[in-house]
């Protein structure tokens, strides 16, 4: 079983980008997967639990100790209804860090989050994988299979934005896709020295500094 932690700030409003992200996990590991949370009614965590819920997938939710317990929380009845004290989130932050294997951070661009950046913290030090996404750029997921011994993983790379939009409407016509494109790219890569050559010198794709 795969848990992901799904968290990001409140003002996030990207709910497409959440509800593909999501569907993305049902469709690739059915119900190996469950869905984890803050369970904060607005923002990343309210948009995980929708779509997490619509498409019946797994799901349990870690609300600060201050908030009313609910059939999606993993800790006892009795862990909640407390009295309000702001480590409650930190604590909160914590231990979804701990209990999920993968933490995605949904933070729109330019927007400080100071409760997602502590889960991000708190992951970090315990050597969990994080991915950071904003509402301004376009990523794909990746799931590479491991057959030696039987892991999945998921890490993701980004696209530029034009770039992504003219493949898509030629790709639209011949039906051919991104995934397609990007094992079949890495295969060449490795088995032939004339495209990986190519590719190493191939620079004319330059955004704010940063090669593509």
């Amino acid at each position: 079983m795969k848990r992901i932690g799904i968290v990001g700030a409140r003002k996030y409003t990207n709910r497409r980008k959440i509800k593909e992200f999501v569907y993305k996990l049902k469709e690739k590991f059915k119900d190996d997967v469950e869905i984890v949370s803050g369970g904060q009614p607005k923002g990343a965590d309210g948009y995980a639990k929708k779509y997490a819920l619509e498409f019946d997938m797994k799901y349990v939710e870690f609300p600060p100790r201050h908030y009313q317990y609910n059939q999606h929380c993993i800790l006892e009845q009795n862990d909640y209804g407390k009295k309000y004290h702001i480590t409650n989130f930190f604590d909160r932050n914590k231990q979804i860090a701990e209990y999920s294997d993968y933490i995605v951070a949904f933070i729109p661009e330019g927007y400080k989050s100071n409760g997602t950046l502590d889960t991000i913290s708190h992951a970090e030090k315990l050597n969990k994988k994080v991915v950071i996404l904003n509402w301004f750029d376009i990523y794909i997921y990746i799931y590479t299979e491991i057959n030696m011994r039987s892991e999945t993983k998921l890490t993701s790379v980004k696209i530029i934005t034009d770039l992504y939009k003219r493949f898509k409407g030629v790709a639209l016509n011949e039906e051919f896709t991104l995934q397609k494109l990007v094992n079949r790219s890495m295969d060449k890569y490795l088995k032939e020295e004339e495209y990986k050559k190519s590719i190493v010198e191939y620079d004319y794709l330059q955004i704010s500094g940063s090669n593509f």
